[in-house]
């Protein structure tokens, strides 16, 4: 009852491997996966979050984007908090 039923598992196993090689130099034809990420809901709010999917690929350009236009951070400052503004 085993044997046959292990001797299908691998067939099938190895038909799926052989079948999921692509040779070199011929671009994949499966699409690439979609990522899915759910952006936080505004406080107060009773929708749900909205979710935007995406390449990985494509959340790299968007990740890239992002960093290009986000305001440069201002390092810290000495906080004064003694009298006459002494530390």
């Amino acid at each position: 009852m085993r044997l046959p039923a292990l001797a299908a598992l691998l067939l099938a196993s190895m038909a799926a491997a052989a079948s999921a090689q692509v040779p070199e130099g011929q671009p994949s034809t499966a699409p690439e996966k979609k990522l899915c990420r759910s952006q936080e809901a505004k406080t107060g709010s009773f929708m749900r979050p909205k979710r935007e999917c995406h390449t990985a690929a494509e959340w790299a350009e968007i990740a890239k984007a992002n960093r290009a236009n986000a305001p440069a951070v201002p390092p810290p400052q000495l906080q004064l908090n003694g009298p006459n503004g002494q530390p």
